[in-house]
């Protein structure tokens, strides 16, 4: 559902992107983000949402990891 939400942003003359508002504040982005590349784009989090989805990311790690060998 998250990303259904996701378009394609412009960068201003000082290459800063320009989020539309409804983006930043679904994303609860106010002061400090975190930019992750996700293969053929970027996403952009709030920090602190970005540190507890890393967490709870790193607990299933080797549980994802192993599902995955069956497509090698």
């Amino acid at each position: 559902q998250f990303t259904s939400k996701a378009c394609e942003c412009e960068c201003d003359n000082q290459g800063r992107i320009q989020l539309p508002g409804i983006l930043k504040d679904e994303a609860k982005l106010v002061k400090n983000c975190v930019i992750v590349g996700a293969i053929e784009h970027v996403e952009i989090w709030n920090e602190d949402l970005w540190k507890e989805y890393e967490a709870m990311a790193d607990e299933s790690f080797e549980d994802i990891a192993e599902s995955l060998t069956e497509y090698l």
